[in-house]
């Protein structure tokens, strides 16, 4: 779709807003331990703030499709963001546990929505498939250092107060999620519409598009095992490193910031890369998580826990923007479905992590151990997805 440059850069900043303020909760974290010691009598509801309110998030993805048909891609966009300056403005007003739980279900569920309209619209703004690989890859870019930044400020206000690290992620919220309402409500087109939107402005002459469920669902299974068996690497490190006597707390700290600085640098160089290569481009990190989660359940050591951490971050940042990248061309007029199965696929191995590790540490006698099988199942991905190439070559030669 054709916008000024003006509104063009206005749209894109308000959309890297959104994508600053996602991060919020990582200022509270660090203040998660204070909290319990705080509400030790409602610990069911402290479970539901820390882990419980991101439900809200994958609810709210899967419904954004069905919800843009109804009020459409700008004002489902602005409704999002305006959620999210609800919860931080309820938050501000109370001390209360539960209305924290509310408050914290608004701002996630504003997240739900903008995290999956900003990105159908980017890709709706830029239809160069290099250029938006660039944006996507600077939106991930976004998320990964901003989480990192305001974790470390966030683990600072705790030091003085848990309240101070709550009230900062609050007003975080109320303040990006105000601008970026403003910002958007002037930038963005009143008739902007994703391409599933104008699929539903041709269905009277043409008759309505079939989902393309044979191109969708491979990639959201694809990326969703992809980002489970990384997240489970990454989430389990603290546990790896002490198990295996190869580091402290400080070395785990340091290891989680190289596989962020590593991610991020991908998503920044993304768009050179996938214009050289094409889609073979997510064997690459396919292959560097199957060789170092093979690495790390069978050689333990600081130099295999340095370069799994760097390069495995570099191959999560790869992956992630190449399946949002894609999707307009795998569903040419269901993007917003597609953009929100990445999502959720993006989003599920966080919610989950606990019950898989659960589920390992019943089976095997040590967590480096249960790296075994998540070692297998992404060399049969990989196998997979080369094949796939390969009969995809084939087919263009016949």
């Amino acid at each position: 779709m054709k916008v000024s440059k003006a509104k063009l850069c206005l749209s894109i900043t308000g959309i890297f807003i959104l994508a600053f303020v996602s991060m919020y909760t990582s200022l509270y974290y660090p203040a998660v331990s204070d909290m319990y010691g705080i509400y030790g009598e409602q610990i069911s509801a402290v479970n539901y703030f820390v882990s419980g309110a991101s439900i809200c998030t994958l609810i709210i993805m899967i419904l954004v499709p069905f919800l843009e048909k109804l009020m459409g891609s700008k004002k489902l966009l602005l409704f999002g963001a305006i959620l999210i300056s609800a919860g931080g403005l309820l938050g501000l007003l109370t001390d209360n546990i539960i209305l924290y739980n509310i408050a914290n279900s608004l701002a996630l569920g504003g997240y739900g929505i903008t995290g999956t309209m900003t990105l159908s619209i980017l890709m709706a703004l830029i239809t160069d498939p290099a250029r938006r690989g660039l944006f996507n890859g600077l939106y991930q870019v976004i998320v990964a250092v901003s989480g990192s930044v305001l974790a470390v400020i966030g683990g600072v206000l705790t030091l003085q107060s848990w309240r101070s690290a709550l009230s900062a992620a609050w007003w975080l919220c109320l303040i990006l999620g105000i601008i970026s309402t403003v910002i958007l409500a002037f930038s963005i087109p009143k008739n902007i519409k994703t391409a599933e939107k104008e699929d539903d402005s041709l269905s009277q002459e043409t008759g309505k598009q079939k989902i393309p469920w044979g191109k969708i669902l491979p990639a959201f299974v694809a990326f969703l095992v992809l980002g489970t068996i990384y997240q489970y690497a990454n989430l389990l490190l603290s546990v790896y490193v002490s198990e295996n006597a190869i580091g402290n707390s400080a070395f785990i700290g340091t290891m989680q910031s190289l596989g962020t600085i590593g991610s991020a640098v991908m998503c920044f160089c993304f768009a050179f890369v996938y214009r050289k290569i094409g889609k073979r481009i997510i064997l690459a990190p396919m292959a560097v998580i199957t060789v170092f989660i093979f690495l790390m359940s069978t050689a333990p050591s600081q130099i295999t826990v340095i370069l799994a951490s760097l390069l495995m971050g570099v191959a999560f940042g790869c992956s992630i923007t190449f399946f949002y990248t894609i999707c307009p061309e795998i569903a040419p007029h269901h993007v917003t479905l597609a953009v929100a199965l990445i999502g959720i696929a993006a989003n599920l191995p966080y919610s989950t992590y606990s019950y898989i590790y659960t589920f390992m540490s019943g089976i095997f006698d040590t967590m480096t151990a249960s790296l075994k099988p998540m070692f297998l199942i992404m060399l049969v991905e990989l196998v997979m997805t080369a094949f796939y190439f390969v009969l995809r070559k084939k087919a263009k030669r016949m």
